[in-house]
């Protein structure tokens, strides 16, 4: 009896060896670091026109939420949005305030699903006189099964009836918003978008419910765009919206410096500056 019980301690105890020996060990994934804009300057030189300076500021809260953008010329607000969400982290409203002294003039208000995506967004415009707000505008989205934005539909009030006014459908590419078609009222197509990326990271990267996100172009914004071109339905380039860009990345890999030059011959420069806490 003592005999059995001693073999097979012994098998027990090569058995727990070999594994050892052969046990494959996984090393641990080093945590994304994050870095969250806490702003940029722009430098804009229009064709035939005095070139102008803006500088936006990203305010935040304890959870690098941001709870609102400053906009300055000349170091004088002239604008500010603020931001406002719901237990579960979603923007569901924003508010746009002009001048220093503050006055709302107008704000947004969203809707997401249960896998938070936004589903609309509503704009009221604010009399700041009257203190009333009126509709303005409302937008809805559709997706596919993979969770890409695939229609964009505005709406306009037409004697107090939401009535369908313009959409915007969207193709990817591995993941990346490569065109956009948009359509007029009847249905017609006014606007062809090709889009090109890189593969960095854009400065809206860390602000998964930015509302910029889903409303500009590069949807979701996992990298910059490199170029845009538009056309009309006849294949002329929209030359005031179509661009190429070059850029520059810091050492986490997110846009430093970004020039855009328009087919019309405007220049845009752009220096974002970040903080990035380690994780």
């Amino acid at each position: 009896m003592k005999t059995s019980l001693l073999y097979l301690f012994v098998c027990l105890l090569l058995l727990s060896c070999t594994k050892d020996e052969h046990e494959d060990i996984t090393p641990e994934e080093e945590p994304e670091c994050f870095c969250y804009p806490l702003g940029y300057i722009e430098h804009n030189s229009p064709v035939g026109g005095e070139p102008y300076s803006l500088e936006h500021k990203f305010v935040y809260n304890t959870h690098n939420q941001p709870i609102g953008i400053k906009y300055y010329s000349k170091d004088e607000m002239v604008l500010e949005d603020t931001y406002e969400y719901d237990q579960r982290g979603m923007v569901v409203r924003e508010n746009w305030y002009s001048g220093n002294n503050r006055e709302l003039s107008g704000y947004f208000q969203q809707e997401f699903n249960t896998t938070g995506q936004l589903l609309s967004f509503t704009y009221y415009a604010h009399n700041s006189h009257t203190q009333q707000s009126r509709l303005d505008r409302k937008s809805t989205f559709t997706y596919n099964d993979k969770g890409e934005l695939m229609t964009l539909r505005h709406f306009r009030p037409v004697e107090g009836v939401l009535t369908f006014h313009s959409s915007t459908d969207y193709t990817y590419t591995n993941g990346l918003m490569t065109q956009t078609k948009s359509y007029d009222s009847n249905h017609e197509l006014t606007k062809v978008v090709e889009l090109t990326h890189d593969a960095k990271k854009t400065y809206i990267y860390a602000l998964h419910h930015y509302r910029a996100q889903a409303v500009s172009e590069g949807f979701p914004h996992l990298h910059n765009v490199l170029s845009k071109t538009a056309t009309s339905p006849d294949g002329k380039i929209i030359e005031a919206e179509s661009y190429t860009r070059k850029l520059t990345y810091n050492a986490q890999d997110y846009v430093e410096t970004m020039v855009t030059t328009f087919a019309d011959g405007r220049v845009q420069e752009r220096r974002f500056t970040y903080n990035c806490p380690k994780p």
